[in-house]
């Protein structure tokens, strides 16, 4: 429940003259802090550390209110008074923006867990240094693919051809009545999805990642006027920061205006430079 990935915002339809931004390796950047370990202790309050997962009740009240929630398929950021389970990260960033905490219902504490750092710094400064191009993709992608490791779904499905007997379910007893797991696609050839075990899954670790980049990209929508944000971009009027370090900003490109229609799907000028996901060709 506490595990919602990134931040994708409409906070103005059109843009005149703008800063577009990016995070220097957002998510390899928050890997370099404590994230949780071993679980310590379970308790009715929360201790304060940033890499407890916290069952709070909070009140919100901010222009860019900072911690998401969950309704269906959907993600927003609300200000108001919910329920949650969170980050210590995020229970942080509300205190910082000037919200509550109304009460711990639960708090799962966690050793801490530095095991990352040395790997991205390394990796990073590989990145960093290279002007051969492949070299800047290969590193990049070992940089970004690694927290999400730690979250890998236990639901896996394969595809059988002519298997020597028609497969049946392997979930037990109360997957049998609306049972979803063998689907036959065409004559001899079925879709067969099962639980497997993952031993390398601790989902408190892409928890923690995924609220520190979140407040990462929150606080420079503070410190500036947002148009449009997406996970580790920053479209604003605003002048941030920048630098080639790892977690800073960097500025991408300047803006002479933008329309931004719904996340995902916008466009900016010079260029035209269209962006919209699942339309590739528009």
């Amino acid at each position: 429940d506490a595990y919602i990935a990134s931040r994708v915002e409409v906070f103005r339809r059109e843009s005149g003259p703008a800063n577009y931004y990016d995070v220097n390796s957002s998510f390899p950047h928050s890997m370099t802090a404590a994230l949780p370990g071993a679980l310590e202790s379970v308790t009715k309050e929360w201790n304060g550390a940033a890499t407890s997962i916290v069952d709070a009740t909070v009140t919100v009240d901010h222009p860019i209110p900072p911690i998401p929630i969950r309704l269906g398929a959907r993600v927003f950021f609300p200000n108001g008074t919910f329920r949650r389970r969170m980050c210590g990260d995020d229970l942080l960033l509300v205190l910082e923006s000037g919200g509550r905490i109304e009460s711990v219902h639960e708090s799962w504490n966690f050793e801490p867990f530095f095991d990352l750092a040395d790997y991205v710094h390394t990796i990073y400064e590989l990145r960093r240094t290279t002007d051969d191009p492949f070299r800047k993709v290969v590193t990049k992608y070992l940089l970004n693919s690694l927290y999400g490791k730690f979250g890998e779904s236990e639901e896996k499905a394969e595809l059988l051809v002519h298997p020597d007997k028609r497969p049946t379910c392997s979930k037990g007893p109360h997957c049998k009545k609306k049972c979803q797991c063998v689907q036959q696609l065409a004559p001899g050839i079925y879709k067969v999805t099962k639980d497997v075990e993952i031993k390398h899954a601790h989902v408190p670790i892409g928890v923690c990642v995924t609220a520190k980049s979140r407040a990462l990209l929150t606080r420079s929508l503070w410190n500036a006027e947002p148009y449009y944000c997406d996970t580790d971009s920053n479209i604003t009027a605003g002048e941030l920061r920048t630098s080639d370090e790892l977690g800073q900003m960097k500025l991408e490109k300047r803006v002479d205006r933008g329309t931004y229609l719904s996340p995902k799907l916008y466009r900016t000028f010079p260029g035209p430079s269209i962006r919209s996901k699942g339309f590739r060709k528009l």
